[in-house]
């Protein structure tokens, strides 16, 4: 996948479990596998990967985050947007492990969907983020080469 340059808007690479239920991760979460926040003038990477489930009081908790130590796993000079990446999540019964071009970012232990899961590839703007988007950056894209899906 190449991300868009853009810092507006976020591009994400993840996968939905089929029922979001208050208080039961098993019931389904969603894995961030790579969202990407756009290029803030180079001072940082704005890419990280998430995981997202309803506690017992509906409130959404989320583990994760952006993961500035990403950038160290490109060749250097390289960015999320000249060249492709590939992104992944292994996901067991156990665990999560994700990597980008094979290399491991990110392991969580916690919120382990037991739930089949379905692969979303999305580039939104939240209603926050829109004060950003301009006619200038608007025509930004997000190349998308191949996908693969294994079943557990």
């Amino acid at each position: 996948m190449k991300c868009p340059r853009g810092a507006y808007g976020h591009v994400c690479h993840s996968m939905c479990g089929q029922a979001a239920s208050v208080n039961d991760v098993a019931g389904g979460t969603e894995i961030d596998v790579a969202e990407f926040l756009g290029d803030d003038g180079g001072t940082t990477d704005r890419i990280g990967a998430f995981l997202h489930y309803y506690a017992a009081d509906s409130s959404i908790v989320a583990l994760g985050g952006l993961m500035p130590a990403m950038a160290a796993l490109k060749p250097p000079g390289d960015t999320w947007w000249d060249s492709f990446h590939v992104f992944s999540v292994a996901r067991t019964p156990t665990e999560y492990v994700f990597r980008v071009d094979g290399r491991e970012f990110f392991r969580e232990a916690r919120a382990i969907s037991r739930t089949p899961q379905w692969l979303t590839l999305s580039a939104t703007a939240s209603d926050y983020e829109l004060a950003d988007v301009t006619p200038e950056n608007i025509d930004e894209e997000t190349q998308v080469d191949w996908v693969r899906v294994w079943t557990l």
